[in-house]
């Protein structure tokens, strides 16, 4: 005989993961899936998964309806199988990868490739839209997939682009644009201010964790402020979108650390202890993090567990589902001193783990609008070093410029109309900037590359052709020709330059 029981959601998943330990004979199934049912799945540790299929429950209708009340057609079959399926065993890799590209539907392993399902609008005949809604069992979109704004497909440049709608479409996370005042929110409108002309001529666009990336990619929107951590994989090759993003220079150095409900905990984790009175450690992240990767490389599976996103990793940790959350140092001093924390006395570790150089993110490819996002960084800088402070009377509010030539923006225009870097980073909390302020030759990590002469001056170059645009390839020619290399020789050198 065994006792069953039938989880309503994946919350308490964990903590009956580990009451199983105890009871062999325990077996249990829940409503919807992750990585942490996969893994049980493949353990035998849990029976089977509810795939509650929100695509086809919920979106699938809509475009149907629509389609019939645009071209007065119907199916000839109107039976579409959208109900929840049993998920038995734990998805292919294909099947995972059309599940993080938040894919409509995934087709069954074995097949061609995976891909959308197609609009109800699109040419296709009624019956081959019918015959693709088999779908894998364990494959479904993310449960934080939800509508935003269309991709654009114009291939412009993000200037342009811009100028042309009229705003800058800013990815943010749910909690900043639901406060309304934080600092991604005035990174944003400084931006603005310089390419618009105006610090109001914004869109904040919600992304998560797991779609951020994808949703840059594709153009939803022109910049990412999500405190995401400049790697040299995801100026390479980011994981979710096998493509290579730009960074601009950092504008907070923050690092990994520990967030708990017991100091003993939260020390237990900082010394990667996992015995003795350190056994009931649990550790939350959310998918798709520096966070995740660091814990992942860090403690065993079985100390951590995954959130689909940051809101729900921190409701995890609420709720008790685990009882450490790592994250940026920075956003657990918020969380600290937040609503959600009083009475509970949580506790921030004091040990800085890794080294996470935030930045503003943007697309590889696009050079002018990536090194504009990156220049207002640095006159942020400029801004607090030379004492310029948010100035409503200095704030140019302009129309839209048509001219390519960067030197024509006003980079002070982010000062003016939004604040200097320590304005609008730490307000009026100057004493714990630790390595964030501006350097002063002593301390402080943060400066402002030298500008130069941006006026454009005629006759300056002494006859050279100041409208000739020289690049890489003009400076060494052809490119199956050796690239010639001034190199550095050291006095006591004994070897062979040319095979060093």
């Amino acid at each position: 005989d065994s006792y069953g029981i039938l989880l309503t959601e994946l919350t308490p998943l964990p903590a009956a993961l580990k009451l199983k330990k105890l009871h062999e004979n325990f077996v249990m199934g829940s409503f919807d899936t992750d990585s942490l049912l996969y893994k049980a799945l493949e353990t035998d540790d849990v029976l089977f998964g509810v795939d509650q299929q929100p695509y086809l429950q919920g979106y699938l209708p809509v475009s149907i309806l629509f389609h019939m009340a645009t071209t007065k057609q119907s199916f000839l079959d109107h039976l579409i199988q959208s109900g929840p399926r049993f998920v038995t065993e734990s998805p292919t890799d294909k099947e995972i990868d059309c599940e993080d590209r938040n894919s409509p539907v995934c087709y069954e392993e074995g097949t061609s490739i995976l891909t959308p399902l197609p609009s109800p609008t699109a040419t296709a005949k009624p019956s081959s839209l019918l015959t693709r809604t088999s779908v894998s069992p364990t494959a479904r979109p993310s449960s934080s997939m939800r509508p935003t704004f269309s991709p654009s497909s114009d291939p412009s440049p993000t200037v342009d682009v811009a100028r042309s709608r009229g705003h800058v479409r800013c990815g943010l996370k749910k909690a900043a644009l639901e406060s309304g005042e934080n600092y991604y929110l005035d990174l944003c409108h400084a931006v603005a201010s310089v390419v618009l002309g105006s610090p109001d001529r914004i869109v904040g666009v919600p992304v998560t964790g797991a779609t951020r990336f994808r949703q840059l990619n594709e153009r939803a929107v022109d910049l990412l402020l999500y405190g995401d951590t400049h790697t040299i994989e995801r100026e390479v090759r980011e994981r979710t979108t096998g493509v290579g993003f730009a960074f601009s220079s950092p504008y907070y150095y923050d690092g990994k650390t520990f967030f708990g409900n017991e100091t003993l905990v939260v020390e237990c984790a900082e010394k990667y202890q996992r015995y003795g009175h350190c056994s009931s450690l649990l550790i939350c992240v959310h998918r798709g993090s520096t966070d995740e990767d660091f814990v992942q490389s860090s403690f065993p599976s079985d100390f951590f567990v995954v959130g689909s996103s940051l809101e729900e990793a921190e409701s995890m940790l609420w709720n008790g589902t685990c009882n450490v959350l790592a994250s940026d140092r920075s956003f657990l001093l918020d969380l600290a001193s937040g609503d959600g924390n009083r009475g509970k006395n949580f506790v921030v570790g004091d040990k800085i783990m890794t080294k996470d150089p935030l930045a503003i993110v943007t697309r590889n490819g696009d050079g002018e609008f990536s090194d504009i996002v990156n220049w207002v960084v640095h006159a942020l800088f400029f801004g607090e070093e030379q004492g310029l402070a948010r100035n409503s009377s200095h704030c140019q509010h302009f129309a839209n410029s048509t001219s390519h030539d960067v030197s024509d923006l006003n980079f002070l225009n982010a000062v003016y109309c939004v604040g200097n870097y320590g304005e609008i980073m730490h307000g009026s909390n100057q004493n714990s900037r630790g390595m964030n302020q501006i350097n002063d030759g002593a301390n402080g990590m943060l400066y402002a590359t030298p500008f130069g002469d941006l006026e454009k001056k005629d006759g300056d170059l002494g006859g050279v052709d100041s409208t000739a645009k020289v690049t890489l390839s003009d400076s060494i020619g052809n490119l199956h020709e050796p690239l010639n290399c001034g190199v550095v020789v050291p006095r006591d050198f004994g070897g062979v330059l040319a095979t060093s």
